[in-house]
């Protein structure tokens, strides 16, 4: 199982038991602009462009999630 320090424990495939995660989520208002920047910092380290692209509209998503659910977002905690 992969391990976040908050949310314990996942069972992602491709992701070895002792890796350490670290979880994102939707609610959290800084979530579209943390996974734009880490798109960024993914493109200029010559990441495929897939991945960064991938981050991207993940940000896009959260973003229109957010706009749809304003009473459930808020400061990171």
């Amino acid at each position: 199982m992969a391990r976040d320090t908050k949310y314990g424990d996942f069972d992602i495939p491709g992701i070895p038991d002792d890796e350490p995660v670290f979880i994102i989520r939707g609610k959290d208002r800084c979530a579209p602009q943390t996974l734009r920047q880490y798109a960024e910092n993914a493109e200029r380290a010559g990441s495929p462009s897939e991945h960064h692209a991938s981050a991207r509209r993940q940000a896009d998503a959260i973003e229109e999630w957010q706009k749809e659910n304003e009473g459930k977002v808020g400061v990171p905690d």
